[in-house]
């Protein structure tokens, strides 16, 4: 039993060493790509995105203009 539990644990902090990975990629990805989307100018350019209409919205809100 004592073995069983040991693999467990083992295989938990695997699983979260994993995430925590992807994690760190994700927000490395996410700084990557805003770096590169400052230009020279030190304009800085985004991505549009919108809202998501769920089904229980008539409309969307309205987005800023930047």
């Amino acid at each position: 039993m004592c073995d069983v539990l040991a693999v467990m644990r083992s295989l938990a902090r695997e699983g979260m060493a994993t995430m925590a990975g992807t994690r760190k990629m994700f927000i490395a990805r996410e700084v990557a790509g805003r770096v590169a989307a400052t230009d020279v100018g030190g304009v800085r350019h985004t991505q549009d995105r919108r809202p998501v209409r769920e089904p229980s919205q008539g409309r969307l809100p309205a987005t800023r203009q930047g």
